[in-house]
């Protein structure tokens, strides 16, 4: 099983589009069978961060994932960010 997390913060205006994006992506995945589950979560701190998170069956899985159309999606999310997001696999 291969988990990828990213830990967002948004700019100043842009929480609600990175959310849209996030869960877009989200629900793109429901159908993906070898997505074992993915989810968008808000911490209480400061930053008000957003947390993503993906769970794959393989390795192959996510490599096939990260190359598709609906990728891009996060990756513009990831653009409305601050500072540079906080990428863990």
């Amino acid at each position: 099983m291969i988990v990828a997390s990213i830990e967002l913060e948004p700019s100043l205006g842009e929480r609600n589009a990175m959310l849209e994006i996030l869960q877009f992506v989200e629900r793109g995945l429901l159908n993906n069978p070898a997505c074992l589950s993915c989810g968008v979560y808000e911490k209480i701190d400061q930053q008000r961060t957003i947390l993503y998170e993906e769970k794959w069956e393989s390795e192959q899985s996510f490599r096939s994932h990260i190359r598709s159309t609906s990728y891009l999606a996060l990756l513009n999310a990831m653009d409305l960010a601050q500072s540079k997001p906080k990428i863990m696999t």
